[in-house]
């Protein structure tokens, strides 16, 4: 058991509470800062987190407050676990807590809003956390680990940052995490490994959608022609535009993320059942903005695009 450590997770979302829950069971402090109000009472106060994963069920005693809280002291490691579009509303509503010293740890999908705080004038250091481990919430604060995968953790650099400090920071923060239990790994470069995260959410997710259907009925026959098509399509495209995924072929790095979590229902899968807003811009349309930036065809995530648009008409139409 390695120094109990404190922890900070923003964002009450399934991979929020699944890493927050794995922080606890490692022995580790952890507090859940939540933002919308229905989530928690203006004073801090506790909560029964629970962890549904291989047929037990673990429970835990887990601290919960608003981010827009004071903290009597400051924020030493924040995981956020908010949706891609709302990361920089969500730092600010923290910054009150952070400092320059803060480990903060992205858990987002996609690649484009790291690729935005890479350009902005931020003075924090942020790792990223790429994961193809499945969860979903069976109910507020009860989380089930539906998909055992591997996860990669790597430092976004800065410009005086060299390799070898690249990899003494990722590998002390690699210790205060529940790296065994998450098959968590350092990655040297972890940009690839969001690339081929942001690759492999552009073949699955939409698709789930359109089929309302979890991870595992994708490797169906009947789905293998669209899944062929939109892999070699976004392989395509990431290698035109200069971004690689590394040597192993798409289609069957995806293969493997659908058998390995085939109980999970996608994140993207989970918004649309709730009636909230997808994340598909930061995936098939930001696809779709790279290919137009370099004067290729995405034809396929086009018309997923589409096809998604008018599956989420028919489920607001009550369909």
């Amino acid at each position: 058991m390695t120094k109990p450590e404190n922890w900070h997770v923003l964002g009450a979302g399934a991979m929020g509470c699944l890493w927050a829950a794995r922080l606890l069971e490692q022995g580790h402090s952890c507090r859940l800062l939540v933002r919308q109000r229905a989530q928690t009472p203006k004073s801090h106060q506790t909560c029964t987190l629970s962890l549904e994963s291989a047929g037990k069920i673990s429970r835990f005693t887990l601290a919960v407050s608003s981010s827009s809280c004071v903290q009597e002291t400051p924020i030493n490691k924040l995981l956020l676990s908010c949706k891609a579009g709302e990361v920089i509303s969500a730092l600010d509503s923290v910054q009150h807590s952070i400092s320059p010293q803060t480990r903060i740890v992205l858990l987002q999908n996609g690649i484009k809003m790291q690729r935005q705080l890479r350009q902005q004038d931020r003075h924090n250091q942020f790792f990223c956390l790429a994961t193809s481990h499945g969860a979903w919430l069976r109910a507020p604060f009860h989380v089930v680990h539906a998909g055992v995968g591997k996860a990669w953790l790597g430092q976004l650099p800065r410009i005086a940052d060299t390799a070898t400090d690249i990899q003494q920071r990722t590998t002390r923060l690699l210790q205060s995490l529940p790296a065994s239990t998450m098959q968590l790994g350092f990655a040297a470069d972890i940009e690839q490994q969001l690339w081929l995260k942001f690759a492999i959410n552009c073949a699955i997710n939409a698709l789930t959608v359109i089929h309302d259907c979890q991870n595992g009925e994708l490797l169906s026959a009947a789905h293998q022609p669209t899944l062929s098509a939109l892999c070699a399509e976004t392989e395509t495209i990431l290698a035109g535009c200069g971004h690689s995924i590394g040597a192993r072929p798409l289609l069957d790095a995806t293969r493997e993320v659908l058998q390995a979590t085939a109980a999970n229902y996608s994140s993207s899968l989970q918004d649309a059942r709730r009636g909230r807003a997808l994340e598909l811009a930061h995936f098939n349309g930001y696809l779709c903005e790279l290919a137009d930036g370099f004067g290729l065809t995405c034809e396929h995530n086009r018309s997923l695009l589409r096809t998604v648009e008018t599956r989420l008409q028919q489920i607001r139409n009550g369909a």
